[in-house]
């Protein structure tokens, strides 16, 4: 029999009606702006971050690791029940508004 752990990332008791958004590789402060706009902008009272995951790759030169190029990603759950035609609304008005966010990120830090 399989050895069963708890995992400590897991979140339970979250249903297919509550809207969760995975940001992957974006810094914490779009994440905030994300989820503050579309907690705003939908009405869905609060939500949480999490830290979800964090990848590290090895950048290497002349077969030596230079150093380690982190990645990390972040999970939005809003306490919010919504239908499933609005999760998926709210997930592409998100999509286009990190991008956007990005965007506006990168031209101010190079001017």
């Amino acid at each position: 029999m399989p050895s069963l752990k708890w995992n400590h990332n897991v979140i339970l008791g979250i249903t297919d009606e509550t809207v969760k958004l995975d940001f992957d590789d974006t810094p914490l402060k779009i994440v905030k702006y994300c989820a503050l706009r579309t907690m705003s902008w939908f009405k869905l009272e609060g939500f949480v971050i999490f830290k979800s995951s964090e990848k590290n790759y090895p950048v290497q030169l002349d077969g030596n690791i230079v150093f380690k190029l982190s990645k990390k990603s972040y999970l939005v759950v809003f306490n919010r029940k919504v239908s499933w035609r609005k999760n998926v609304h709210i997930m592409a008005w998100v999509a286009i508004e990190s991008q956007i966010s990005k965007q506006r990120l990168r031209t101010h830090a190079v001017h």
